[in-house]
């Protein structure tokens, strides 16, 4: 039986990314990405939806988000100060 904490999605927004940099894919690790607009920088404004454990583990592994980031709050702030 999944926990409760495994059953909750948030969405997280992600400014000019892209999957040039290598890096998982996303898509297959259950991680739906939704195209928001074109960034001036070459990637794409997206937001990411998944159980927020997934979404972690995700921004951590490849968006160059902080060991220290435990919940998605910490994680969209680092993202946007990046």
């Amino acid at each position: 039986m999944k926990s409760f904490e495994e059953l909750r999605e948030g969405t997280i927004k992600v400014n000019d990314w892209s999957t040039d940099g290598g890096g998982q894919d996303p898509k297959k690790l259950g991680i739906k990405v939704k195209k928001k607009s074109s960034s001036p920088f070459g990637g794409d404004n997206v937001e990411m939806s998944a159980p927020d454990n997934k979404l972690i583990k995700y921004a951590i592994a490849n968006l160059g988000v902080s060991k220290k980031a435990r919940t998605l709050k910490d994680v969209q702030k680092e993202l946007d100060n990046q």
